[in-house]
């Protein structure tokens, strides 16, 4: 690959030092790049050879005016889509006249078409390409239309690789709108496709040595003689060098092949790809099913920390049921001694408070626990609360016991009394065990 830095010394020695092998050079480097847009924009071989010729004369005439840092591909593909179009324009209007003449003009057809693989682009190629912005162009003529690489094109543009690649993909999705805009749909990878087509086009043999001498003659640079003498020298190895195009034109093709296989693989891909992505109906019904599995998590936490909870009440009766057993053990021993007024019974009495109080809140967490057991019977039987006392016994075997003992007046037990004597039940009828 060349480097944009020799492109500009070549123009800079012909500018200033006439070297006339320097601008043969250029045109040796850009010939393929300017006859190829020529030939997609006037669709004839000879009237691009003639673009091309112009395109060089141009140059040739302007080598001196250009800016410093002009990008030569850019510029060189801009001024033969230019002469293109004008060479086009003038024999549509030759064509016109003629039709006029004949009285039979007759307005084309051309049927609407809404996805084209690279074949169908190439004949609009160009006029996507003169639509775009300087830099947008530079960048898709660097890197494809001349085959230069992420580096030599951030080179050439003064940026680093990453940013040419930016650049580069930002010019073929300004592309990609702009034959959207036309009715034509097409991907950047077959926009990409396209261009290394569009850029891989060879001029004809001999074209590369008589355009240098025809440009400078035009240009005003060389005489006559001299004009005739290099074209005399340049047709002598003319034929060596269609030996030499012959192979690198048929690895075009090839490599040609090569690309469309690979650009409708990748379309079939991409039309897979698109089949096997999920609908939005199976993305409801996951984030559905994704909810319920959450919900039933958070219901099975609450019901551990239920029972749990159940736990620690349970432990609270147990040591209520046995203070309830030391104060029925005083009060038994205080009943059957009779203390001396004033001594044993002012220190009994805080023992008996603390042991009221005690019971009291033992009590309390009983009828906590017992509403407990009723939510945890209502959980298993459909969110229904029993309609007898007895069915929520199971979830809470200890609260039966504590509720005999509040239902009896703690100072009225009697001595042979148990205060966790069972709740005494009434015996189960065949109607009774239906209805539990």
């Amino acid at each position: 690959m060349t480097n944009m830095n020799d492109d500009a010394e070549l123009l800079r020695r012909y500018a200033v030092e006439g070297a006339e092998d320097a601008f043969a050079e250029l045109v040796r480097r850009h010939l393929n790049l300017t006859w190829a847009a020529a030939r997609r924009i006037t669709g004839d071989a000879d009237l691009a050879r003639d673009v091309a010729q112009t395109v060089f004369a141009d140059l040739a005439r302007k080598a001196r005016r250009l800016p410093p840092r002009t990008i030569l591909p850019g510029w060189l593909h801009r001024a033969a889509c230019l002469a293109a179009y004008k060479v086009n324009r003038s024999n549509r209007r030759r064509a016109e006249r003629e039709e006029r003449a004949m009285n039979d003009a007759q307005l084309p057809q051309t049927p609407p078409e809404t996805a084209v693989e690279v074949d169908r682009l190439l004949p609009q190629l160009d006029a996507a390409l003169a639509a775009l912005s300087g830099t947008d162009r530079d960048a898709i003529a660097l890197r494809f239309l001349s085959g230069r690489s992420l580096a030599e094109v951030g080179t050439a543009l003064g940026v680093n690789p990453d940013t040419a690649r930016k650049r580069v993909s930002r010019a073929l999705e300004r592309l990609r709108d702009w034959f959207k805009r036309r009715g034509i749909v097409a991907t950047s990878d077959t926009l990409a496709a396209a261009l290394v087509l569009a850029g891989s086009q060879v001029a004809p043999a001999g074209l590369a040595a008589t355009i240098p001498v025809a440009s400078l003659a035009a240009a005003g640079t060389i005489g006559i003689l001299e004009t005739l003498a290099l074209m005399k020298a340049k047709i002598a190895w003319s034929a060596l060098a269609v030996a030499a195009v012959a192979t690198p034109l048929t690895y075009q093709q090839v490599t040609l092949s090569q690309l469309r296989t690979e650009s409708r693989t990748l379309a079939a891909q991409l039309t897979e790809a698109t089949r096997s992505s999920p609908s939005d109906a199976e993305r409801a019904k996951q984030a559905a099913d994704a909810a319920e599995l959450e919900r039933l998590r958070a219901d099975r936490l609450e019901l551990l920390r239920l029972r749990g909870e159940i736990g620690r009440m349970r432990a609270d009766l147990t040591r209520a049921a046995a203070l309830e057993r030391e104060l029925q053990a005083l009060r038994a021993a205080q009943a059957n001694t009779a203390p001396a007024p004033g001594s044993e019974a002012s220190d009994l009495d805080p023992v008996a408070a603390e042991a009221e109080k005690t019971l009291g809140i033992a009590k309390l967490n009983a009828s906590k626990q017992w509403a407990l057991a009723m939510h945890l019977y209502a959980s298993n039987h459909g969110d229904q609360f029993p309609r007898h006392s007895p069915r929520p016994v199971p979830f809470f075997p200890s609260a039966r016991n504590l509720i005999l003992s509040a239902r009896t007046p703690s100072r009225s037990l009697s001595r042979d009394a148990s205060p966790m004597s069972p709740i005494p039940q009434p015996p189960l009828s065949p109607g009774n065990a239906n209805r539990g």
